[in-house]
């Protein structure tokens, strides 16, 4: 036996690679899980409580600002700043991919009515930035969706604000299509 094996001349078909992906699914499934079980033995050890998205804010926010990174500290003290009367929060994103859809919406007060996404990502061709997309994928998918919900995305010093409306989310339900529309109509 040699203690450096190498491998020569190896194929894998389309048919295969794409088998082999949608095995690993189910391990992207149980990651968000895992994380937050690991986070909560961090918080036994240490006292330092983790969650997969953390929310600071008032109770009864109607708007929440939705951040990953190191502009979230910045955010967090704004928002405390304001005050529970100015009804903002922030929503700090802690584990990005996999996306826990459940989490998510689990995080956010329930009298949100629009949630602003900042990302500091740049996705050239894309209709939004990641966390943008997953955020308004996240909203789509809830049941008995808010009356209103706004994003608003933020790459490379661009603004995009779109509106999505429950009658439009219904119909996309119902495979209508998706309706978005610049905040300037």
């Amino acid at each position: 036996m040699s203690d450096r094996p190498v491998v020569r001349a190896t194929a894998q078909n389309p048919d295969v690679f794409f088998q082999n992906r949608e095995a690993v699914n189910r391990f992207y499934l149980d990651a968000p899980g895992v994380v937050q079980r690991v986070m909560s033995r961090f918080a036994a050890l240490t006292g330092r409580h983790r969650e997969l998205f953390e929310y600071d804010g008032a109770p009864d926010a109607e708007r929440v600002i939705v951040i990953m990174g190191s502009g979230a500290a910045t955010v967090r003290v704004t928002v405390a700043r304001l005050g529970t009367a100015a009804k903002v929060g922030v929503l700090r994103v802690k584990l990005y991919r996999p996306f826990s859809v459940a989490d998510f919406v689990a995080a956010l007060p329930p009298t949100v009515r629009g949630a602003a996404v900042l990302d500091h990502t740049n996705e050239a061709g894309a209709l939004g930035e990641p966390l943008y997309q997953d955020v308004v994928t996240a909203l789509a998918a809830l049941q008995g969706c808010r009356s209103r919900v706004e994003a608003l995305r933020d790459g490379r010093t661009r603004h995009l604000r779109l509106r999505v409306e429950k009658k439009h989310l219904e119909r996309r339900r119902r495979g209508a299509g998706w309706p978005f529309r610049s905040w300037r109509e």
